[in-house]
């Protein structure tokens, strides 16, 4: 979900982000929230660390979480098997160090 709070609105929104991921691959998602930037644009974010994507994806479905981070298979899982699930972004990391 993308949630663009109106320009001059002071209300945050509370929303739970989960993922079995706590390596340096998320570092944006940590620094974003350590520097304010979810709560200056109206966010209120929590991040739930989940055992393993299979559980990220269950979490999301039953309307636990708001959003989950998880790998490709699980999300391909869920919607090849029905669920109604829609993939917005990828973290991806490579190295350009020869």
């Amino acid at each position: 979900m993308l949630f663009t709070p109106c320009i001059g609105h002071t209300a945050t929104v509370k929303t739970n982000f989960a993922g079995a991921m706590t390596s340096d691959s998320i570092t944006a998602v940590w620094v974003a929230k350590e520097q304010g930037i979810f709560q200056k644009h109206g966010l209120d974010l929590q991040y739930v660390v989940m055992p393993n994507g299979t559980l990220t994806i269950a979490a999301l479905l039953s309307g636990e979480i708001d959003m989950g981070l998880g790998g490709p298979g699980h999300i391909l899982d869920a919607a090849v098997s029905g669920a109604d699930v829609i993939c917005v972004a990828n973290f991806f990391r490579s190295s350009t160090i020869p």
